[in-house]
């Protein structure tokens, strides 16, 4: 229907611009290109490393062959939110190279954490997704929104948390995740270590 041919302007627009950048709005994405050499050198992955690399490509193409490729109102993206995890599984790779390092952990978590930002954001601010007339929506919708206290319809609003109070069962949602994951991993890598002990015995 809106399909042309690839155009390098459109590819920048989705991938690295301010404006609808997938790498920009989530960089942590980018150590997905790592993720797929490590892939690569494990020959037992190759095939799925092959699958997801050609799915990331086919999806780049298609989507910067769109006359309508920025998507509306949108926050990044948004035809490219199926292609996300073909590129997420790759990080596991960095992590498994790098992840006991300080610098991976350290690159690692600051992009993450960045990305986290970005998004949520965009995602939190106003009362509707960025509009398409915002070059840089983060620092012209975004922005002005989060420092006002305009924030999306959300549940604390619904229970009268006003403005950045309103956030706090959401954070305290995140914060049970992430705790629990915490005590999940350490389950895991006690009963391992409990496992490995008792072989060597």
């Amino acid at each position: 229907m809106s399909l042309t041919y690839p155009k390098l302007d459109i590819l920048w627009g989705i991938t690295g611009s301010p404006y609808r950048g997938l790498f920009f709005l989530s960089p942590i994405l980018l150590l997905a290109i790592p993720g797929f050499v490590y892939l690569w050198q494990e020959r037992r992955y190759r095939l799925e490393a092959l699958l997801s690399f050609l799915a990331v490509l086919g999806f780049l193409a298609f989507n910067s062959s769109s006359s309508m490729w920025w998507g509306g109102f949108a926050v990044g993206p948004r035809y490219l939110i199926p292609m996300v995890p073909f590129l997420a599984w790759p990080l596991i790779m960095f992590l498994e190279r790098h992840g006991r390092s300080w610098w991976g952990k350290a690159l690692f978590g600051g992009l993450a954490a960045l990305s986290f930002v970005l998004v949520w954001g965009l995602t939190l601010a106003g009362q509707s997704y960025p509009e398409e007339i915002w070059s840089f929506p983060w620092r012209d919708y975004a922005l002005p929104h989060l420092v006002r206290g305009d924030l999306a319809r959300n549940f604390g609003m619904a229970a009268g948390l006003p403005g950045w109070w309103s956030l706090a069962p959401l954070a305290a949602m995140v914060l049970v995740i992430v705790i629990g994951w915490q005590v999940l991993v350490r389950r895991a890598n006690v009963a391992a270590a409990a496992e490995k002990q008792t072989r060597t015995l």
